[in-house]
């Protein structure tokens, strides 16, 4: 069906050749209905022990707006998972309007809760990672960010009701 023949010519979302040149990068399928989960795994270590690093935002957006998180890659080191990785998970709930974020594994706000962040009923959202200043296809070239959207296992479970993002 065209559903199909649309997702399967859409670029997986750790191809780096899709990041050239880029301080930010939104996630091709875009969305409007659904309650979807995705990861973005940052590798963190070391980064409190380096020169300042730029911030990486993590979240959704449509034509008019950014929502989600802003995660300072020294602050998170110290909360860093053994492997030195950092997830945070996006939970969007695009039928009640609400996105949700949890850093590795931990919500801010529980997912259906009333808490989590408004985000417009019925537009079409991506996943959006930003960093401003620095070339995020450099990051996705040393695995530094992976943006995992379910085309492979989560580090984390998905909220219940919530289905991967791709």
């Amino acid at each position: 069906t065209s559903r199909v023949a649309e997702l399967r010519d859409r670029p997986t979302a750790n191809n780096a050749d899709e990041y050239v040149e880029k301080t930010e990068y939104s996630f091709p399928a875009s969305r409007s209905s659904g309650k979807l989960y995705s990861e973005v795994r940052l590798n963190v270590r070391g980064a409190d022990k380096g020169p300042a690093t730029t911030v990486v935002q993590i979240g959704v957006a449509d034509a008019k707006t950014f929502v989600g998180v802003q995660i300072d890659p020294a602050k998170a080191a110290t909360k860093a998972l053994p492997n030195g990785d950092y997830i945070v998970g996006l939970a969007i709930d695009l039928d009640n309007g609400k996105f949700y974020a949890s850093d590795n594994g931990q919500w801010r706000a529980a997912p259906g809760s009333l808490e989590g962040s408004d985000i417009r009923r019925g537009a079409p959202y991506s996943l959006h990672v930003s960093t401003p200043g620095r070339l995020l296809s450099k990051f996705i070239q040393l695995n530094v960010v992976r943006i995992n959207t379910g085309n492979e296992p989560f580090q984390f479970a998905t909220p219940p009701g919530y289905e991967p993002y791709y």
